[in-house]
């Protein structure tokens, strides 16, 4: 009686297969961050100037971030649609990664990572 109150597999299965890309963004997105953690010290070394401070800020500019891009997508996803928000997100996560690979390490004394 009480497994029957608490929902059927089947009313499993349909959430997981609805909410299923939610599930997997959020695997990813905390995976993210738990591997920024755990290269912090790499990330420090090669571009913070050895900075543990600035590492770490720059891992907690991101959880102050997130609460500004849901209301600007979310306002964009409400006058023009879902999925021209979607694809706008998907375009700004493709952009920064391809940036992130392209930066100059500080430890290389390339001019640019100095700034």
């Amino acid at each position: 009686d009480r497994l029957l109150a608490m929902g059927t597999f089947t009313d499993l299965a349909q959430m997981l297969k609805s909410h299923w890309s939610l599930f997997l963004g959020n695997i990813i997105e905390w995976y993210d961050f738990a591997l920024y953690g755990y290269l912090e010290r790499f990330l420090e070394d090669k571009f913070f100037q050895g900075s543990a401070m600035g590492a770490w800020i720059g891992f907690g500019v991101t959880f102050f971030a997130r609460p500004f891009g849901g209301a600007v997508f979310g306002t964009l996803a409400d006058k023009f649609g879902r999925s021209m928000a979607v694809n706008l997100t998907i375009i700004g996560m493709l952009v920064g990664t391809c940036g992130q690979g392209c930066l100059p390490m500080y430890a290389n004394g390339e001019a640019a990572g100095h700034v």
